[in-house]
């Protein structure tokens, strides 16, 4: 299950274990209710991105667009970009839609012009060669000259997307900024705090780095798992825990105090999988994994399931 936090008490959920058949959850925390419908699925989907504007959920599945219309309960095939290239995340605003993924390809779609215009876009790959090391080697090569980009998140008015080797891109006001993080990292997920950027690595160990780029990014976290990079501040609390990727024996969920990882306990009906997403939306922390969403607010957490969606009841102890 797919579940994208929208608001401070809304949820999608999109039971994709049927990849030709999905049932997607609209789950209210305030009313304690949810509604739910059943749509052709498009395989696994991978990430999504809500246009309150337009109530349109944007959908990444098998590296492709999809359009959700919760409203209209329909799903429906989105403009893909002119150039055929794997889709890692997708997000925008209230006319620029971003799709951002291999070979470190940033796209801008607009909805007044209905069209894709590269913002980042690699040259032609080398020519193949008959030699299998040569044409490992020029892969590579292009792979280095050219990283992906696997996440894209808003930070007031600008756009920020990160990916391998600590590759990061900044759209401000129409203009594309690039720089990169020292350290190479693998950046995999990022949001925006207090003002600052936060960006989690996984590929020398879990690295949690914060700054912006003028002034540059420090390390404040690592660990030698590098799932341990799930990250985000609630009520005072920095919570940081494990990823879906790569698998862990360790307890899932911490709260980082005094640059020591306490385990944590939601007391909830159950306790955290390793997390598909971590994030805070004004005063509201969401946790999903793969069964399931907590939110927590003013201190106290809240779990739904994908069995409680499937029965069709709230369940009594949420």
């Amino acid at each position: 299950m797919f579940t994208l936090p929208i608001s401070e008490t809304h949820a999608i959920a999109i039971d994709d274990s049927d990849e030709d058949s999905w049932s997607v959850y609209t789950v209210d925390f305030d009313k304690w209710t949810f509604e739910s419908f059943d749509v052709e699925g498009e395989g696994s989907v991978q990430g999504a991105h809500y246009d309150e504007s337009r109530d349109l959920v944007w959908i990444v599945a098998h590296g492709a667009l999809f359009a959700l219309q919760p409203s209209e309960e329909e799903l429906f095939g989105a403009p893909q970009p002119p150039k055929d290239f794997f889709i890692y995340a997708v997000l925008g605003n209230t006319d620029q839609v971003y799709a951002c993924g291999e070979y470190q390809n940033l796209w801008q779609f607009s909805w007044s012009s209905k069209q894709w215009t590269p913002l980042l876009e690699p040259g032609p790959k080398p020519p193949r060669s008959d030699d299998a090391q040569t044409q490992s080697q020029r892969v590579k090569e292009y792979a280095r000259n050219h990283p992906p980009l696997y996440a894209g998140f808003a930070v007031g008015s600008d756009f920020v997307f990160c990916g391998a080797l600590g590759a990061l891109v900044r759209v401000r006001q129409g203009n594309v900024e690039t720089t990169e993080i020292a350290t190479g990292a693998r950046l995999v997920s990022g949001h925006a705090e207090n003002g600052h950027i936060v960006l989690s690595g996984d590929s020398n160990g879990a690295e949690i780095y914060k700054g912006d780029f003028d002034s540059g990014f420090e390390l404040f976290f690592a660990d030698k798992q590098p799932s341990l990079h799930r990250t985000a501040l609630n009520d005072g609390d920095r919570f940081i825990a494990i990823a879906e990727y790569p698998a862990s024996n360790l307890h899932n969920l911490y709260i980082y105090e005094d640059e020591e990882l306490i385990p944590y306990n939601t007391g909830c009906a159950r306790e955290p999988f390793p997390l598909t997403s971590l994030s805070t939306i004004g005063d509201t922390l969401w946790a999903t994994d793969l069964a399931g969403m907590f939110r927590r607010k003013n201190g106290k957490w809240s779990y739904v399931g994908i069995e409680d969606l499937k029965s069709g009841a709230w369940p009594e102890d949420a």
